[in-house]
Order: C-alpha cells, then structure tokens, then sequence
C-alpha cells in the first residue's frame, strides 16, 4: 500500500495519553478511555481514521520499530477501532491483528521498558480476546502491572485487575462476551440473556 499517513506514532501517545509523569498520565484520561469515549468518537475518526484504515491493513507495521510506535499501533488497532466503529460488527475487526502486535511485543520483553500507562494498552487486545488463556494472561499481566504501581496508583491498578478479573470470568463462563452477541450476529443462549 503506497498511502501515506498523516499522522505517527507520536500524534496518537500524545491524543491517547496526553502527557506522561512518572509513567501515569498528568491529566485524567478516563473519560475519554472508559466513560465518555463516545462524544470522541467523531473526532477519533477524523483525525485518525486514515491510521487505522492503514493498520488494519498492516500499512503500519513499521511502527514496531519502537516500543512507542507499538503501544501506538496497538492503540490504534485495539481503541480505535472500537471508537470508529462503535455499536457495529467492525468494532473488533482488528482484534486478532492487535493481539498478535501485543504477543510479538510481550515476547520481545518490550513491555518491561515502558511506561505503566502505556503497559496498560498494550495489554488490553488480551482482555478482549474470547479465549480465555489470553484472558488468563491478562490477569497475570495486569496483576503484576498493579503491583508494581507507587502507592499513589494503587486504586488504579487495583481497577484495571478488577476489570481483568471480570473479562476472564465472563469467558471462563460463557466462552464468549455475551454483550457482543447482538453486534455480532450471535445468538444468545437463555443464561446470557
């Protein structure tokens, strides 16, 4: 693909995480991750959407030069898909690609050299992965991630295991997300609904 990208690795860690101090986030970056990620949508998209566009299609591979270029890619792949193509089947269509950037970097030890933010997303295509020992590795991961957060952190990383926990109970459970059934065409069985 000869199309060029407006935007880099740099441009997304900046939009994603604002700035860093001590591997957190200066600001607080939970609204736009979690709870009200949906009014940025429309801007993800505009600014961003050429990206991914690109990634899905592994234009952007090259940004795993870097450990940043790989949260960067993973980003893009993981969350922004998601935001673009909220409420639609396409919201995971990078799932496995996002996955397979955060197992090559996990395997490279990529991880252990970068930020406890960044760590974060670069663990989170497992926590969404149906299957439930990428969901086991999640735990593992984030559990350790928390772990080594100052006490100051302590609540958040306490969180992200929580929510870790949660994901790989539901597949432990049900071998699926069943809140993906109706995007994805699945049929719900009677304990899911």
């Amino acid at each position: 693909m000869t199309e060029k990208v407006a935007v880099g690795p740099a441009e997304v860690l900046s939009f994603w995480f604002g700035a860093l101090r001590d591997g957190w986030t200066v600001e607080d970056r939970g609204g736009l991750w979690f709870r009200d990620g949906a009014k940025h949508d429309a801007e993800i998209t505009r600014r961003f959407g050429g990206a991914l566009a690109l990634a899905g299609a592994g234009a952007l591979d090259d940004w795993t030069a870097t450990r940043e270029g790989t949260v960067a890619l993973v980003v893009v792949l993981d969350q922004f898909t998601r935001c673009v193509h909220r409420g639609s089947a396409l919201a995971f269509s990078n799932d496995i690609r996002a996955r397979a950037q955060t197992e090559r970097a996990l395997a490279a030890g990529l991880d252990a050299g970068m930020a406890a933010a960044h760590r974060q997303f670069l663990y989170m295509p497992l926590m969404h992965g149906e299957d439930l020992a990428c969901q086991e590795r999640s735990v593992a991961l984030f559990s350790a991630l928390a772990a080594g957060l100052p006490p100051e952190r302590r609540a958040v990383g306490e969180g992200m295991t929580f929510h870790a926990r949660e994901h790989r109970d539901l597949i432990a459970k049900f071998g699926r997300f069943p809140h993906r059934n109706r995007i994805l065409g699945r049929q719900s069985t009677p304990e899911e609904a």
